[in-house]
């Protein structure tokens, strides 16, 4: 639920929201990739390419075949 949450405030235009919402599903699973993909994504939009690099990483070693989200 949290991942869809992130995912509405994204296309709200809300990344503050959607980095809150997302923190919360990765501390529930750390091994989320899809939560991991999309803040990767959305550190990507606000240009933190250092964090979004981490997290594309970290979510490749969970779920290296991939994921679509």
């Amino acid at each position: 639920m949290l991942l869809n949450i992130a995912i509405a405030e994204v296309k709200l235009g809300n990344h503050d929201a959607s980095l809150k919402a997302l923190n919360r599903a990765i501390k529930f699973n750390p091994k989320y990739a899809k939560a991991l993909v999309k803040r990767g994504e959305v550190y990507s939009a606000l240009e933190d390419y250092n964090e979004a690099i981490k997290d594309f990483s970290e979510a490749s070693d969970h779920d290296a075949t991939g994921f679509n989200v």
